[in-house]
């Protein structure tokens, strides 16, 4: 694992779910504008760290993962 991912799991924990879905939603928004500005490697940082938001309100709710 990651030093950022560590920082973004560990960020995540001590979130709620409401603050988890608003920073996911955020991302997912900045994500799309990093994409059409070209600037690819950062997006794909940004779409690592909603995948780890993701799959912790995941398995706070007891969903299915995907791996």
């Amino acid at each position: 694992m990651t030093g950022t991912r560590q920082v973004v799991e560990r960020a995540a924990k001590a979130m709620t779910d409401e603050e988890l879905d608003t920073a996911i939603t955020a991302l997912h928004a900045r994500h799309g504008d990093l994409l059409a500005a070209g600037h690819e490697e950062v997006a794909a940082s940004l779409n690592d760290s909603t995948i780890v938001l993701r799959a912790i309100l995941d398995r706070r709710h007891g969903r299915k993962q995907i791996r």
